[in-house]
């Protein structure tokens, strides 16, 4: 036994020695002109005459290999040369990265081909680079970027480069200043309204684009990096700011592809803003700003203090931001576009402050001395006395102590002031003030979080804060009932809107920056935005669904929520709030009350709910 146990040792070792780790090759689909154009000059692809030698530094195992600068090797695809070859997506699945040359006239690519090479960019690791000419620039007019001839050199880097990590001008093969445009034919970006310039020439007009949407992107001459620029070095050696750019750009792509960047269809036109911190911050702290998913450039930021006047705060073309000194509940926002394409605003994000008002102990030896205590450690004559200031010691260098837990507050049926639980949903310590309840955190005063509105967003018809509803409205906007004097202190009252036209582009976490609570939705709900509401909701957000006459099919919001089984109308069906189940008590028992309801009113069974399901009313 003990022979076989040192021969199987020895197999593993030699077996561990023979073996090698081999990167992921990237495969690369050059789409060559020749049979697209048959007439036109076909030198401007990766296959052409006057990229051999871009070609020749992608193909060199010490800038791209398994022991390269850049760990992957690249295997370059000639095919689809033929126009209207690309059927579908399926066509083109095998490939990471599809390289766009120039082509001598915007007809060289059907619609449908460029439809498809877009939907296969949507793709999780997929990515376009695209380097037409004004002269010819199909996939970049489809994608809305229009290409015009008038460069004037030289191309330098803008500091979105950085930000958004592409790093044509500082990455993996070096650093470059600037880059040269040569031939007849060199361009700039025209109409550049849902793309982020990267780098522009010496008239301030772009020359090289991100597209945020689907992560590709788009320069505005092939001639960069081809012999007619004359920029370019002989060879496969990487020796010159072109050749490293060259590089650059090759090691993003591949980038992309390992480490699967998902595209961002979805994208609010100008982005969201949102900071790192932790709210809220200390007074005379900077607030740490940054924007992110925007499809176009920064060109500004802005300020408020009270969400409807909004101030310039500076011109920057960042998109981070550092504000000094904010006030409580202020809000800052993002100016997105082009004097051409128009101006829009970021979703704001809102900064708190507190006071650095913690204070230590009173540990002082004068204080009055503590009578009853608990301890892990050995039993001192003069413990816990020698504790001021005390009502009752826990000592222990080991251990912990753990206070009531509950799934939330809600599971506490009748809370007391003073009442304190650790609630699991919202992973913090809360104590009921008698209203509400409150997470502890480090603020000053009594009063804890600033009281403020409460957001509304409604979606469809029959909603919270629409004209069916005036007297519940009214009830909801009485400071009598919600306010700094009513009978629910928490909040100041309530904001409604209407999200309806908003759903479809607004991401879960947008959402939940924006709206306290969601309500709806009398109105059919695609199975996509059903499932934004239950992310919203697990974000913290709070969802009060209207389920009434089932024309409006209410399964995909039910369904996004765990709520099994067909849906119908039953009518008009009295019921009963639960005998022992309240969600608050604030404006008194709401207990076994008598629940009444008209037409096609709806309702779910209780074996169509989740199991962790409470039942207010059946």
């Amino acid at each position: 036994m003990k022979n076989t146990k040192n021969i199987f040792y020895i197999l593993i070792a030699i077996l561990l020695m023979n073996v090698k780790i081999y990167a992921q090759d990237i495969q690369v689909l050059n789409i060559p002109d020749s049979n697209r154009n048959p007439t036109a000059d076909n030198g401007y692809t990766l296959n052409g005459s006057k990229m051999t030698n871009a070609l020749s530094k992608l193909q060199n195992p010490i800038n791209f290999g398994t022991s390269g600068i850049i760990g992957h090797k690249l295997i370059i695809n000639n095919n689809f040369g033929i126009s209207g070859s690309i059927k579908s997506t399926g066509d083109i699945m095998s490939y990471d990265i599809i390289f766009i040359g120039a082509f001598s006239s915007n007809s060289s690519f059907s619609v449908s081909e460029m439809d498809i090479l877009l939907e296969w960019s949507s793709l999780p690791g997929k990515v376009l680079l695209i380097m037409e000419q004004a002269s010819g620039s199909p996939i970049s007019t489809h994608m809305g970027y229009g290409i015009a001839n008038g460069n004037l050199n030289p191309t330098t880097p803008l500091v979105s480069d950085k930000e958004n990590f592409i790093n044509i001008f500082s990455g993996a093969f070096g650093n470059v200043t600037s880059l040269y445009q040569g031939g007849g034919s060199q361009g700039y970006f025209s109409t550049n309204c849902r793309g982020i310039s990267l780098a522009k020439n010496s008239n301030g007009n772009s020359t090289i684009l991100f597209n945020n949407k689907y992560r590709d992107l788009l320069f505005a001459d092939t001639d960069f990096f081809t012999s007619v620029g004359g920029t370019i070095s002989a060879g496969s050696s990487i020796t010159n700011d072109t050749d490293i750019a060259w590089g650059n750009v090759w090691s993003w792509a591949i980038s992309e592809v390992v480490n699967q960047k998902v595209p961002q269809i979805n994208l609010v036109e100008g982005g969201e803003a949102y900071t790192n911190q932790i709210m809220p911050i200390i007074i005379g702290t900077s607030a740490e700003i940054s924007l992110r998913n925007n499809l176009g450039n920064v060109v500004g930021w802005q300020t408020s203090i009270n969400g409807s006047t909004w101030t310039d705060v500076n011109n920057t073309s960042s998109i981070h931001l550092s504000y000094p000194n904010p006030v409580n509940n202020q809000q800052f926002r993002a100016i997105v576009g082009s004097a051409s394409c128009g101006y829009v605003y970021s979703i704001p994000v809102t900064i708190t402050t507190v006071k650095d008002c913690t204070k230590p102990g009173d540990f002082l030896t004068a204080g009055i001395p503590t009578n009853s205590g608990i301890t892990t450690h050995s039993k001192q004559e003069v413990w816990p006395g020698i504790i001021p200031n005390g009502f009752l010691a826990l000592e222990s260098n080991t251990k912990g102590m753990v206070i009531t837990r509950v799934q939330n507050s809600t599971k506490i049926t009748e809370p007391k002031e003073g009442m304190i639980i650790y609630n699991i949903d919202a992973k913090c310590v809360q104590l009921y003030n008698g209203t509400i309840w409150n997470c502890i955190k480090n603020t000053c005063g009594s009063s804890g979080e600033t009281p403020r509105k409460i957001r509304l967003g409604s979606y469809g018809s029959w909603v919270i804060g629409g004209n069916a509803f005036p007297a519940y409205n009214s009830q909801l906007t009485n400071p009598v009932n919600y306010g700094p004097t009513g009978t629910f202190k928490g909040i100041t009252g309530f904001e409604f809107s209407n999200i309806t036209s908003l759903l479809e582009t607004t991401t879960a976490a947008q959402l939940k920056v924006n709206y306290d609570i969601i309500n709806g939705f009398f109105e059919k709900v695609s199975s996509e935005n059903a499932q934004k509401i239950a992310d919203y909701v697990k974000l913290g957000g709070v969802a009060i669904i209207n389920i009434d006459n089932p024309q409006y099919d209410f399964s995909a919001i039910l369904n996004s929520f765990g709520i099994t089984g067909p849906y119908s109308s039953y009518g008009e069906i009295n019921a009963r709030s639960s005998i022992t189940n309240q969600l608050s008590n604030v404006f008194g028992d709401t207990k076994d009350i008598a629940l009444l309801g008209s037409d096609t009113q709806g309702r779910v069974l209780a074996n169509q709910l989740p199991s962790t399901s409470t039942i207010y009313a059946n």
